[in-house]
């Protein structure tokens, strides 16, 4: 196997950060509808690198936390919220998927919900929701018995929106904490933990400016993991060398640059990836080429994400070989456009890896990949 290192500046020791809790709830896996949005697969490209073998290893870290607030509902429960810390960034390996891409250009639609969502899917996908109409998108999944399983927040123009991923509930007891600060989610990830609650997925964005967290828990058992956040670029790096070294591979990684500063922050979980890839500054040119280099050589999209560095476009993708997997992908897309492509493919059997949302020259486009 071989593991590719993301070439990027080391990230920070892991700070405390405030997490803001969103919503706690028992439920078991969300299956919705997916919203349609429209995707398209962009290219790999970029400093950040790392290549080679996955090694599970185990890593305790802290976040840093922010001050910040939130309240939190879960399914079956009145909403809550639950100081918790913030675990360290852990590596993990990407999967490899036997599959085609294909890259285009495209946005999603999507924006606040209004009306319920549907019952029985086996996945729903919301784009571009205003941060502040989550909430209540949140309690309609609840209501139609989904629970949340991963979220991306950008910010474009100014104005925060995120998209959401939601698949039914399944009896699991999990929290979600939106709009925390690095001392807030240090804070949630040290009490969920101490509860018996695992990181299961971590987002960094912007929000006026500032570095806001959003962080998904569940209650359950599982391989060791690091988290980490408000890593700068040359401590990413270095901390990505000695993980991955661990065996402890990339799970999801974000970024963002206020003032052009990068700050990375993610989850490495120990496991097994097979051969894989991580890339972390990649233009979507570069990302192109990336992902038809490696899925030539047999490797699938693991993890996707975008964010924006002094008005440039940069692209996360992480590729791995195991597990095998169909997948498609797509970037550049509108709203609507993700939000079709995403309708459609869930007719065809696949399901929502990745959806990530960026500011294109002031517009929103999206970034996403599907899997089965």
């Amino acid at each position: 196997m071989r593991l590719v290192r993301v070439a990027s500046a080391r990230p920070t020791a892991a700070v405390p950060f405030a997490a803001v809790p969103f919503a706690a709830r028992t439920a078991a896996s969300l299956t919705a509808a997916l919203v349609a949005a429209a995707l398209t697969l962009t290219a790999c490209g970029g400093t950040h690198s790392k290549t080679g073998a996955d090694t599970p290893a185990l890593v305790a870290g802290t976040a840093a936390a922010a001050a910040g607030e939130g309240a939190g509902a879960g399914v079956g429960g009145a909403p809550a919220s639950v100081p918790a810390s913030a675990s360290p960034a852990a590596t993990g390996t990407a999967a490899k998927a036997a599959g085609s891409g294909t890259s285009g250009v495209g946005t999603n639609g999507g924006g606040a919900a209004t009306a319920a969502l549907p019952a029985g899917a086996r996945e729903v996908v919301r784009y571009a929701v205003p941060i502040a109409s989550y909430p209540a998108l949140l309690t309609q999944a609840m209501a139609a018995k989904y629970r949340p399983v991963s979220l991306d927040g950008y910010d474009v123009g100014g104005a925060t929106y995120v998209n959401a991923v939601f698949r039914p509930s399944d009896g699991t007891a999990w929290y979600q904490y939106i709009e925390m600060s690095a001392s807030g989610y240090q804070s949630r990830f040290d009490s969920l933990k101490s509860q018996g609650y695992r990181l299961a997925s971590v987002e960094s964005y912007l929000h006026s400016g500032q570095i806001r967290y959003a962080g998904i828990w569940v209650k359950s058992s599982g391989p060791d993991y690091y988290a980490f956040h408000a890593y700068s670029a040359t401590d990413y790096q270095k901390m990505l060398d000695t993980k991955t070294a661990a065996g402890y591979l990339p799970e999801n990684v974000s970024a963002v640059a206020p003032g052009g500063v990068l700050s990375y922050t993610g989850l490495l979980v120990k496991r097994s990836l097979g051969n894989w890839i991580l890339k972390s500054t990649l233009s979507p040119t570069d990302y192109q080429t990336l992902f038809n280099q490696e899925t030539k050589a047999g490797l699938a999209p693991a993890y996707l994400d975008a964010y924006t560095s002094g008005g440039t476009v940069r692209f996360i993708a992480l590729f791995a070989s195991v597990p095998k997997v169909s997948y498609q992908a797509q970037h550049g897309m509108t709203a609507s456009q993700a939000a079709s492509v995403t309708t459609t493919r869930e007719k065809s059997g696949y399901l929502t890896g990745s959806a990530a949302g960026y500011d294109d020259g002031g517009q929103a486009r999206f970034l996403v990949y599907w899997s089965h």
